[in-house]
């Protein structure tokens, strides 16, 4: 069957075979049913597709700690047993001691000093230098006060006298103030990885 469409326009009465004043008919072919769509193939997924969007894959601390471990493995790094200065003196000079007496980053004198291992450590007070000569093992700050943290990502980074914790007895320098926060979050982890490094010393 065919359909009729009104036009809905009014033939001008000038067109050959159409007379004025009437509507026009037009003859429209039926709807024709669609023609089926060819069938996409199948996208082949990716063995494992990998965000773009900038987000991070978190690590277990055990699996982060294997993983440094694996990269650095074969890595020895240069460091002098203590940090020290062209002039061979010790921790810019500060009183190992006056850490753990004082609870605080001091500066030492010149002429309150002692030479330990060819390198010159000053102190504050003539007590605080006899403390150190009767058993310097137990002053001396670990991983030869370079910055324990950086210790702990597999570098020797000098450390800044007021960047410091102790734990457990032992005194730890930082190359900043903020990095102690962050060691004290993990300090079992932090260590453990550092103790690692610092054994490559050469």
């Amino acid at each position: 069957m065919y359909r009729f469409v009104l036009t809905a326009l009014l033939v001008a009465g000038t067109a050959a075979g159409s007379e004025p004043g009437r509507l026009k008919l037009q003859e429209t072919p039926p709807n024709r049913p669609a023609e089926p769509k060819a069938a996409s193939k199948p996208v082949e997924p990716t063995a494992k597709a990998q965000p773009h969007d900038g987000s991070l894959t978190l690590l277990s601390g055990a699996e982060w700690q294997a993983a440094i471990a694996a990269k650095n493995q074969d890595r020895k790094i240069e460091a002098d047993w203590i940090q020290k200065d062209k002039n061979d003196v010790a921790l810019s000079g500060y009183d190992v001691v006056a850490y753990h007496t004082e609870q605080k980053a001091v500066e030492g004198a010149a002429e309150v000093s002692h030479v330990y291992r060819d390198v010159t450590f000053l102190f504050s007070t003539a007590a605080n230098r006899d403390a150190f000569v009767a058993e310097p093992e137990k002053f001396l700050p670990e991983y030869g006060g370079h910055c324990a943290y950086s210790m702990a990502k597999g570098m020797a980074v000098d450390s800044k006298p007021n960047a410091w914790t102790i734990v457990s007895g032992k005194l730890l320098l930082f190359a900043r103030p903020v990095l102690v926060s962050t060691w004290d979050r993990d300090e079992h982890l932090w260590r453990e990885m550092a103790a690692r490094t610092w054994s490559t010393r050469q």
